[in-house]
């Protein structure tokens, strides 16, 4: 119950719950060794008693003063560990690492792109540095969109009860390599070229995926130039011209997204890892479940698409489906199997 309450609250307010244990997540030195050893232990201990008392609904102007000497420290520390060995790197990593979650956790995401760019530039491990960007970037996001400036303020909740449950899962930090994987890409103009993709990458992908050359270099490729991607692992992306909840491009618009059921009536896709997507066959375009439609009125909306299938209505008014990977997909099938009798 806690867990479906913070998805729909993210879902529907567009930010992360954060708990404390994961706003107190830092890269701490941990070889006693170390010359950084007894100060890198200190600051965290101080780090997780400022953060403990960060409240949901609390500006945050105070913990950003309480941070600044630890703040100084990591940056005093770059400037002692400048040469360019693994080592130096490995502890100049630590600090911009620390100094960017201090800053997330604190809702100011333009510092925090400065030292996830820095990340990126020491080449200790990149991935850190663009997963810190991203991060950064949707939370600029989120504020443009709702017109405010932090995550902390009181939450007035409303009966989201038909949205979809989604599982939040947080990354391991630091972050593994993406799984690659063969696949074949089928252009707008049915030409068909063999590629190597990350895997996670393409589950997160929209208006557009990175394609791997055999430098392991990435080139764009966008929706509107595709049809359909196909990896050897068995799995399917189709390109469905759709209205987006989730996507930074919420337009009507062609979209990348993984083939979950594929049917004579309807499909369903998965985008982006957290939206579901229903394509009817007499439709040019998919439509979305988290579109305010579904939300608040997630049997009305099913059964007004479901028109070919008396049974299958029948069982959407009396509440047999849900909102998730599972119900959409037994609807899916029941609507093709009435549809088909």
């Amino acid at each position: 119950m806690v867990n479906q309450t913070n998805s729909k609250i993210n879902y529907r307010y567009g930010y992360v719950p954060v708990t404390s244990n994961q706003a107190q997540h830092f890269w701490i030195i941990a070889t006693k060794k170390h010359p950084e050893f007894a100060n890198h232990q200190e600051a965290s201990s101080a780090l997780k008693a400022i953060f403990s008392k960060m409240q949901y609904d609390q500006p945050v102007d105070d913990l950003l003063i309480e941070v600044q000497p630890w703040i100084e420290y990591f940056n005093d520390v770059v400037t002692r560990y400048n040469e360019d060995d693994k080592q130096h790197k490995k502890v100049r990593y630590a600090s911009y690492y620390n100094i960017a979650k201090i800053y997330l956790n604190l809702d100011l995401p333009e510092k925090v792109k400065k030292y996830a760019d820095l990340l990126t530039a020491n080449e200790y491990d990149k991935k850190d540095g663009k997963r810190l960007n991203r991060s950064a970037e949707d939370l600029i996001n989120d504020f443009t969109i709702n017109e405010i400036s932090t995550r902390h303020f009181e939450v007035v909740t409303e009966d989201l009860s038909n949205e979809p449950d989604i599982e939040i899962v947080y990354a391991d930090d630091p972050a593994e390599e993406s799984e690659k994987a063969v696949a074949f890409l089928i252009t707008s103009t049915n030409d068909t070229i063999q590629t190597t993709v990350a895997v996670d990458e393409l589950t997160k992908a929209s208006a557009a995926i990175q394609m791997l050359d055999e430098n392991n270099k990435a080139n764009e490729v966008a929706a509107t130039d595709s049809k359909q991607i196909v990896l050897t692992t068995g799995d399917i992306y189709e390109v469905v011209n759709f209205a987006s909840s989730v996507a930074s491009d919420k337009t009507n618009a062609p979209k990348f997204a993984k083939a979950i059921y594929q049917g004579s009536k309807v499909s369903l896709f998965e985008h982006m890892g957290k939206e579901y997507v229903l394509k009817y066959t007499n439709t040019e375009d998919g439509i979305s479940t988290m579109s305010k439609d579904f939300v608040f009125g997630f049997n009305k909306k099913l059964a007004s698409l479901s028109n070919e299938c008396e049974a299958v209505k029948t069982k959407i008014m009396a509440n047999e489906y849900k909102n998730t990977k599972e119900g959409l997909l037994a609807y899916s099938q029941a609507y093709d199997a009435c549809t088909a009798e």
